[in-house]
């Protein structure tokens, strides 16, 4: 299993992608620039194996690496809130249906 930066999308997220036997199993987008978590995906079949949780903490790495000391993510969808707070983030709602949120790193 392997982690590879996959570029740029339209929005300038650096895009990471999730690798087993050659296979893109997950992927997470990153702005490093607001430390921020902007999307991360894993195949339906692979969820709740720990291949969503290795994404996020390769994250953290490279945003501790680029000086960010806290990260910011944000969510949707109740299954995405309740994956995040399992990570460590403390996620508030905001007026909408989303709630956003942050962990502090640490080394």
């Amino acid at each position: 299993m392997s982690i590879q930066f996959a570029g740029l999308d339209e929005l300038d997220n650096e895009v990471y992608v999730l690798l087993e036997e050659g296979q893109k199993i997950g992927s997470i987008k990153m702005r490093f620039d607001l430390c921020t978590i902007m999307n991360i995906h894993v195949d339906e079949k692979l969820r709740k194996k720990g291949k969503g949780t290795q994404l996020v903490r390769y994250a953290e790495a490279l945003a501790l690496q680029k000086g960010c000391r806290k990260m910011r993510a944000n969510a949707i969808k109740p299954e995405a809130k309740e994956f995040f707070e399992k990570c460590g983030y403390c996620l508030t709602p905001d007026e909408g249906r989303e709630y956003f949120g942050e962990r502090t790193l640490v080394e």
